[in-house]
């Protein structure tokens, strides 16, 4: 019988497992940074795995995009148009 998918919302308690999918960034990220954004509001992660190691993750950033303040963005060179 198959294992059923589990996803886990992460907390100042969770183990984390070993993770690598080949992106130093995002290994780090989780494995270094992801209870400390969770822990200032800044982003919430959720992973799931086996027993022995975590084969995904995805975390939901606390951010946004006003349209009435973009020159952020404009700096970049990107045309972004303002919607009414």
């Amino acid at each position: 019988m198959a294992d059923k998918l589990q996803i886990r919302r992460l907390k100042e308690d969770s183990v984390l497992k070993p993770f690598d999918c080949g992106d130093d960034d995002l290994n780090e990220f989780f494995l270094n940074d992801a209870k400390r954004y969770q822990k200032q509001r800044l982003a919430v992660t959720y992973f799931g795995g086996s027993e022995s190691r975590t084969t995904f993750f995805f975390a939901l950033k606390n951010d946004s995009l006003s349209a009435n303040n973009t020159s952020k963005w404009n700096k970049l060179g990107r045309n972004i148009p303002k919607y009414p």
